[in-house]
């Protein structure tokens, strides 16, 4: 870097990169506040706030099968802290909130120490009004904690090089195990240890590179190990669920996520920048800027090889691709301009061009947020009267079961409580409510798109169906759908 520019960027850009970012991070908290009170809930919100709430209460269930059969316990963990502060609800909001947030800090940090301050801001600010990943923010999921912890795990990395006491090594392995307790999937991390280990340490012997190595990834195999071992050992399984990887759902072809950029990057400008950015850190020597490269086509190529994908899996290679963009930024800023001055008015230019876009573009945001707030709704009312109707014998079919266990507080049956899932086929169906001479409570929901098609859209003709069973209708639920006042959730019951 030129001394004079050096000079001036440490003068004077430092202060008003850092109350810009500032700034940034204040709106950001700023907008985000309004959907800590919204009523949606989605049926794997309910999941991890139901994890929450019974480790919030019962400790010793933090590894329990209960915890752990979907995905580890580190994210419920975190929700379940919110609860010493704030009601159960309230609390998982309130922290994906800081989470959210906390990826924002993190990744102003991550850029200052792969290039610069401007960097730094650059990805920021660009991360801050991202929909994909403010949209996170609205929502009580571990993608974006995974993103977080991510973005920890590479500042760490990027601390080690052949001198770097062996705490750092310590560090790595630490923020590698925590993404890993986020999500299974978290498990893409190792191969990232290993290759920046070897490649980027040539300075070192091959024997001293791997035991350095050796610390983060005793850490990382030791826990991957412990966990496998022990969710077999509850479960009968022979592995985790790793969908992401595998894939059972949302198949798309291995170019998803290209064609996509643009709705993952979402500011159109950057674009070139990104692919500049590319070409300019594969013949950089520098190897901050090469973990940068390797955290990116790690996690780009995993999440291409699944079969299973989805934009909000795309969380994962946000971060590097605004790093990587903003590098570009900076390489083709130093190719026509030569005056410190210059450069840093540039610079300036440029953050507030990404601030500009997304105040312009924010009403439309805003709609999609709002929008995304109103459905899923209804279900607390539902959970409320169904926890004061329940008798000692009474069970509950639910068409959408987790969120009704969240409200209601009634477990599923495996686990000491009532409530079962509706039944796939009319003739199972049928037969659980011949074979079932106890009260039955039954939910269906205008949300759930995975209820089975036999019950689900709920009709007229259904409704009589479950009338000849002797299902009676005990509630509705309505709230605003589309500007309309509609039924979302219908209650039967059987005496």
């Amino acid at each position: 870097m030129d001394p004079n520019l050096f000079l001036t960027e440490k003068k004077y850009s430092r202060y008003i990169y850092h109350l810009l970012f500032v700034v940034t991070v204040g709106i950001a908290i700023f907008i985000r506040l309004k959907y800590v009170f919204i009523e949606r809930m989605w049926p794997d919100e309910a999941l991890y706030c139901w994890y929450a709430q019974r480790i919030s209460n019962i400790p010793s269930l933090i590894l329990s099968k209960e915890i752990i059969q979907f995905h580890p316990p580190l994210f419920s963990s975190l929700l379940a802290l919110g609860h010493i502060f704030f009601q159960s609800e309230m609390a998982c909001r309130i922290v994906s909130l800081v989470i959210n947030i906390a990826g924002i800090i993190a990744i102003y940090f991550l850029g200052i120490r792969i290039r610069s301050h401007f960097l730094g801001l650059f990805a920021s600010a660009a991360l801050a009004f991202n929909y994909l990943y403010l949209s996170q923010s609205t929502h009580i999921l571990a993608d974006g904690p995974m993103a977080l912890f991510c973005m920890l795990f590479i500042l760490f990395l990027s601390k080690i090089d052949a001198t770097s006491p062996r705490k750092y090594d310590i560090y790595v392995g630490l923020t590698g195990m925590s993404v890993i307790l986020i999500k299974w999937p978290g498990i893409i991390i190792v191969p990232i240890v290993a290759i920046y280990y070897f490649l980027v340490l040539p300075q070192t012997s091959l024997l001293k590179r791997f035991q350095k190595m050796l610390v983060p990834l005793a850490i990382l195999g030791s826990v991957t190990l412990f966990m496998v071992i022990y969710f077999s050992f509850l479960t009968g399984k022979m592995w985790p669920d790793f969908t992401v990887l595998k894939g059972v759902y949302f198949q798309k072809p291995f170019w998803y996520y290209i064609l996509k950029f643009h709705n993952i990057v979402i500011i159109p400008f950057i674009i070139p920048f990104f692919l500049i950015g590319l070409f300019m850190i594969s013949r950089e020597k520098d190897n901050r800027t090469k973990l940068l490269l390797i955290w990116f086509l790690v996690f780009f190529l995993s999440l291409s090889i699944s079969k299973e994908k989805d934009l909000r899996y795309s969380l994962l290679i946000l971060p590097g691709s605004l790093l990587i963009a903003g590098i570009g930024f900076e390489e083709t800023l130093k190719k026509f301009l030569k005056i410190p001055k210059q450069i840093l008015i540039a610079k300036i230019i440029c953050i507030l061009c990404i601030l500009l876009f997304y105040w312009q573009t924010y009403p439309r945001t805003q709609r999609f947020l709002d929008g995304g707030a109103k459905q899923f709704t209804g279900f607390k009312e539902t959970g409320n009267w169904i926890e004061k109707q329940v008798g000692v014998h009474t069970r509950i079919i639910a068409g959408s079961p987790r969120i009704i266990r969240y409200y209601s507080g009634i477990n599923f049956q495996e686990y000491g409580g009532s409530i079962t899932m509706l039944p796939e086929t009319k003739k199972e169906f049928e037969e659980l409510v011949r074979s079932t001479e106890a009260p039955l409570i039954m939910e269906i929901d205008y949300w759930e798109r995975a209820q089975p098609k036999w019950i689900y859209p709920l009709s007229e003709s259904r409704i009589k169906y479950l009338d000849g069973l002797g299902f009676k209708l005990q509630k509705t639920v309505s709230r605003t759908v589309e500007n309309e006042d509609k039924d979302v959730v219908w209650i039967f019951s059987r005496k």
